[in-house]
C-alpha cells in the first residue's frame, strides 16, 4: 500500500514526515527528484481548502528504482 511504501522510504532515509506532510531528505533536496503540487477544493459551505503535497518526478522515479534494485526503469 501507499502507507507501506512511504514507511519503506522513511526507513531507507529517503523521506521523512513533518507536520502531516512527506518531505524529501535534506541530502536529496535540489536534485529534481520531487516537485510540489497544489490541490484546491471547496467545502459545501464555500470554504477554500488548499493542500500542498510532494510528488515524484521521472528523475525521482529512476532514483527510487535504482535504490530499490530495479535499475532498468
Amino acid at each position: 500500500t501507499t502507507l507501506d511504501f512511504n514507511a519503506v522510504l522513511r526507513d531507507m532515509g529517503i523521506q521523512y514526515r513533518r507536520h502531516g506532510r512527506w518531505n524529501l531528505s535534506d541530502d536529496l533536496q535540489g536534485r529534481g527528484y520531487t516537485a510540489e503540487r497544489t490541490h484546491v477544493s471547496y467545502s459545501l459551505k464555500g470554504e477554500k481548502k488548499v493542500k500542498v503535497y510532494m510528488t515524484w518526478t521521472m528523475n525521482g522515479l529512476k532514483y527510487l528504482n535504482a535504490k530499490l534494485g530495479y535499475p532498468n526503469f
